[in-house]
């Protein structure tokens, strides 16, 4: 009998989530545990495996479990296996209650304060039942997190060097830079990077992407990166310091235009500091599910009409009154 056709014919699911689990917990005593087995159990399902793909698939040792080359390889693929039951599980729940089912989401600090909601809230709209799992994180982990399929989709920014993903852009952002309405420069006609050297900054973390950027723009003017009053990632962190102080940071444009609880801030006249496309990334492999394609929609709907945006546009923007000053961004502006 070939290889392919015994493993098609002998290979249970139930041996494979052995497998799975005692590599991921480690050990067999571990893994009996989790799944409600004896460690004699686990122990045949594993040798049961192993004897019908001719291979060995874990090595055994005093500090526990570990996959060998052919373990990893048929976990990798048996991967997909689960996956898509998972989905055809989530689709069928889909038929039954058309106006449910469950989406696993990430997105980074920033659009998960601002785009993330609104696309979240249109989605419950139109399937009041759905249900959403959200995960906040940086993009590394949000990549990470894509491959191992625990979540769906994530709100990123596009990096061109992830071959696994797949991107469906949706606006190129900017990063504009603000201060409380209150700042002296909030009345000014016109600011250059130079003259904000002395200003109390908040700046985000310099090993970050939106933080490698911003040195890249005092760069390319000459200038070196203000020392900043204060260093965080934090989107609260920096709502709360620009309601109570007279900090210049910068903030996506997109977090202001859709966000509902951030201060009132003035928008310095000044180029925004750069174009980062935004995407929705999924992974290239998996099949996309209707609430996956319907998140989708939803966020090209809703980003439909941030682009384009060019100067003369967001000066109009800004200029907008319902009891505001020019250039002011308020909590639900725009």
């Amino acid at each position: 009998m070939r290889a392919e056709d015994r493993i098609l014919r002998r290979v249970t699911l139930r041996e494979l989530r052995v497998l799975a689990a005692a590599v991921s917990c480690g050990s067999v005593a571990k893994a009996a545990r989790e799944l409600g087995l004896t460690q004699p159990a686990v122990s045949k399902a594993i040798a049961s495996l192993e004897s019908t793909v001719g291979a060995q698939l874990v090595e055994r040792s005093s500090l526990g479990v570990e996959p060998t080359a052919a373990g990893r390889l048929l976990l990798a693929r048996s991967t997909n296996v689960f996956d898509e039951l998972k989905q055809a599980a989530t689709e069928m729940e889909l038929l039954a209650h058309p106006l449910g089912g469950e989406l696993n989401v990430g997105a980074s600090a920033a659009l998960s304060a601002g785009l993330l909601p609104a696309v979240l809230a249109e989605m419950h709209k139109r399937r009041p039942a759905i249900r959403h799992i959200v995960v906040e994180a940086e993009q590394s982990i949000l990549f990470r997190e894509l491959r191992a399929r625990t979540i769906d989709l994530a709100l990123t920014r596009e990096r061109g060097q992830e071959s696994e993903l797949h991107f469906e852009k949706l606006f190129d952002e900017r990063l504009l830079v603000v201060v409380p309405v209150a700042h002296p420069l909030a009345r000014r006609r016109s600011v250059k990077l130079a003259d904000l050297l002395q200003a109390r900054w908040i700046l985000p973390s310099p090993d970050s992407f939106v933080g490698r950027m911003v040195r890249d723009a005092f760069e390319r003017h000459g200038l070196a990166l203000p020392s900043g009053s204060v260093t965080t990632m934090s989107v609260l962190a920096r709502f709360e310091l620009l309601a109570a102080g007279d900090f210049v940071t910068t903030l996506p444009e997109s977090l202001l235009r859709f966000s509902h609880t951030h201060p009132p801030v003035a928008i310095l006249p000044m180029d925004p500091f750069l174009i980062a496309p935004v995407s929705v990334a999924r992974l290239k492999r998996r099949s996309v599910s209707p609430l996956a394609r319907l998140f989708v929609e939803c966020a090209q709907e809703m980003t439909a009409k941030l682009q384009p945006l060019d100067a003369r546009a967001l000066s109009r923007l800004a200029r907008k009154r319902d009891g505001l000053t020019p250039r002011v961004y308020s909590s639900g502006a725009g």
